[in-house]
């Protein structure tokens, strides 16, 4: 598993700690990784498909604001 670069996120989620981080490529010139975990859950992605889904995230978030008539925050 490669080395933690940087915590890109740390917030809490159901009464515990849950982490963005971002690590190094298991190869020389591969993508780096994505981990999204906490204490009973770890999710690991490169970098490219954590984009992907990040934005669909964005993307149905401002949706839902939308036809809710709510302004994004």
């Amino acid at each position: 598993m490669g080395e933690v670069l940087k915590v890109l996120k740390e917030t809490k989620l159901g009464g515990g700690k849950f982490l963005i981080e971002l690590n190094e490529p298991l190869a020389k010139g591969a993508p780096r990784i994505i981990h999204l975990q906490n204490d009973k859950f770890r999710m690991e992605m490169i970098e490219p498909e954590f984009l992907k889904i990040a934005g669909a995230v964005a993307y149905a978030r401002k949706r839902f604001d939308d036809m809710k008539g709510w302004r994004a925050q």
